[in-house]
């Protein structure tokens, strides 16, 4: 009898344990790798990360950052293509950023890459309502602010990139792309017309080149002759440079943007073309947000495809 009351108390306490054991398993969080099937939350979610550096403007020390967004299957080591993408104006590289992540993991999700969102403002007090003063701003981020910003970025994030010197950018520029939207639109040009040996594809949206204000042109040939001289001086052809010009059927700047885009084509020089490059009409569209992001989801496949 004694016996058999240590035994059914034996397994009252065993029955316990197991039951600790077991609350204790339920309650302890899941280490990454220990369970196959469950997914870790950042493995799968993109991110948003901030690069720092400095600039000089107009003999001005300015601090500025830009904003990064990082596919979840980015890996440090692995080169991944990379999209500088540029704001219009009255807003900044960080917000732009943090509203397009969400929109940005759809449409690139079979398509990952790198994508840099950088302000053009040297900081909040040149914001201003009179945006035609911004070609100043625009022109300077084209020529000067452009590698600085890549040498930062591409330090830190694996590119196809071999290092941060101009002859590393020249030899992985058919892995990087530039593309902007309205006065960010505007900056594409110019960064076509300046750094073309850094960039292979070119994304301008929703504005025409102004670069005659600098160059003192005053036609669309003039305009095309501008955009097309670091081209020609490099020797590149119509391979070696990829143009998606886009804009919304409703949007003025369209008015702008065909007879410039006619002149690229019908240069002497032969290295536009309809082929190389595309000019899309975003059906029924404006000049705002909605407009930018389909103006993005359809530009972002022709990118790198020469690869």
């Amino acid at each position: 009898m004694k016996r058999r009351k240590a035994i059914v108390a034996a397994c009252a306490v065993l029955a316990v344990v197991a039951m600790v054991i077991g609350v204790c398993w339920v309650a302890s969080p899941l280490r990454k790798g220990h369970n196959a099937g469950a997914a870790n939350p950042s493995d799968s979610a993109s991110r948003l990360e901030t690069v720092s550096y400095d600039i000089t403007y107009q003999g001005k020390r300015y601090a500025k950052t830009a904003s990064v967004y990082v596919p979840s299957s980015y890996r440090k080591g692995t080169p991944m293509n990379i999209l500088y993408l540029l704001h219009g104006s009255w807003t900044n590289g960080p917000k732009l950023a943090s509203q397009m992540q969400t929109y940005m993991d759809g449409c690139l999700s079979d398509k990952p890459m790198l994508v840099v969102f950088p302000t053009y403002y040297p900081d909040k007090s040149f914001v201003v309502a009179d945006w035609p003063k911004d070609y100043a701003l625009n022109r300077f981020f084209a020529t000067d602010e452009v590698e600085p910003l890549m040498r930062v970025v591409e330090s830190r994030f694996t590119t196809y990139s071999g290092g941060v010197t101009q002859a590393d950018f020249i030899n992985s520029r058919t892995h990087r792309a530039f593309g902007g939207y309205s006065m960010g639109g505007l900056t594409t040009w110019e960064v076509l017309a300046a750094k073309p040996q850094y960039f292979h594809d070119f994304m301008p949206m929703a504005e025409y080149s102004w670069i005659n204000q600098s160059t003192g042109g005053t036609t669309d040939g003039d305009t095309a002759e501008s955009l097309l001289a670091g081209l020609k001086a490099r020797h590149y052809g119509s391979g070696d440079v990829t143009v998606i010009a886009m804009v919304g059927e409703k949007d003025d700047t369209k008015t702008r943007m065909i007879p410039q885009i006619d002149a690229l084509r019908a240069d002497s020089g032969g290295i536009m073309n309809k082929r190389n490059l595309v000019y899309w009409e975003n059906p029924s569209g404006g000049h705002g947000r909605a407009s930018f992001k389909a103006e993005v989801k359809h530009g972002l496949p022709y990118l790198f495809a020469k690869q």
